[in-house]
């Protein structure tokens, strides 16, 4: 089994039909169905149905795919490390990350430092939960994902590496909201929210363990939101109190338009730690920004507070 039948196997998954596949890759279609037919000779088994309407996997062919698709992806990082030892300087760098640590650490304090002294390297950041990293790190497409640890998530095979101890998670609500300039506010006084809580229900259902331990009815949620941006909008624009990480609303806090409410009882701490797979060596370049990461999680760590 080779990686070019491997990725003409890809080529006619993507197309849909061998015909379409052989256009995309410049080969005529015999010459695609004859490595496709090898390619199924190695293994022993048929990996399409095929019909008029084009080719579709069966059974053993979908198994395939997402092996294929890894060791396509590891083939790719091993030759770039490679490139890059031999003092090569292109490659490619993929980090998943919550919003808040993008914001206090990645972009102000590390990507303008490791790209003056790695120019030539990509540097790819996709932003989300650790749930949304979890496939492309199994699968390979990402390097490490720096984010919390987030309830009912299983990290499997995967490494962790604390980043940040404890980054502090507040009620927000906009500046203007009179309960901000409160000496105090009790868990009564927000039951009725608005609430709007992530779809990752970490900080939701420590909320609601906080108010069941006081004997309360746990708050409802008005709104659900994906991303710490809506979070921000939803605030901004409407009554509602959103738990969001300190560091991220720093700057709106500073300027007026958001409000930390004086709720103590609802001040949540959680640590931050980088999750890469275990059956892999990270790269050196991924390796070198993680070491990055870890100096400018140590010098700015009163941004968590």
């Amino acid at each position: 089994m080779e990686l070019r039948e491997l990725r003409y196997f890809l080529a006619v998954v993507d197309a849909g039909s061998i015909g379409k596949a052989a256009r995309r890759l410049g080969l005529t279609q015999p010459a695609l169905t004859r490595s496709i037919r090898a390619l199924e000779s190695d293994l022993g088994v048929a990996i399409f149905e095929r019909s008029s309407n084009g080719a579709t996997l069966n059974k053993y062919g979908r198994a395939l795919e997402q092996r294929a698709r890894s060791m396509i992806v590891q083939s790719e990082r091993a030759r770039d490390e490679l490139r890059e030892l031999a003092g090569a300087s292109r490659g490619r760098i993929v980090v998943g990350t919550s919003p808040s640590f993008a914001g206090t650490v990645l972009l102000p304090h590390v990507l303008p430092a490791f790209r003056k002294a790695r120019p030539g390297l990509e540097i790819v950041i996709v932003e989300g939960f650790l749930s949304d990293s979890l496939p492309m790190l199994a699968s390979g497409e990402m390097d490490f994902a720096c984010n919390p640890m987030s309830d009912g998530i299983a990290p499997g095979s995967l490494v962790s590496e604390i980043l940040v101890r404890c980054e502090r998670v507040v009620p927000v609500t906009r500046g203007d909201s009179p309960i901000v300039s409160r000496d105090r506010v009790t868990l009564q006084d927000l039951q009725q929210g608005p609430w709007a809580f992530s779809r990752v229900g970490e900080n939701r259902n420590r909320v609601n363990e906080i108010y069941k331990s006081h004997g309360l009815p746990v708050p409802e949620a008005a709104m659900i939101f994906n991303t710490i941006s809506l979070a921000k909008e939803a605030v901004r624009h409407g009554p509602f109190i959103a738990m969001i990480a300190r560091s991220a609303v720093r700057d709106e806090v500073v300027a007026g338009i958001f409000g930390i409410v004086p709720a103590p009882d609802l001040v949540l701490e959680r640590s931050i730690s980088a999750f890469y797979r275990s059956d892999v060596a990270l790269a050196p370049a991924a390796r070198l920004f993680l070491d990055h990461i870890k100096w400018a999680c140590a010098a700015e760590a009163s941004q968590f507070a």
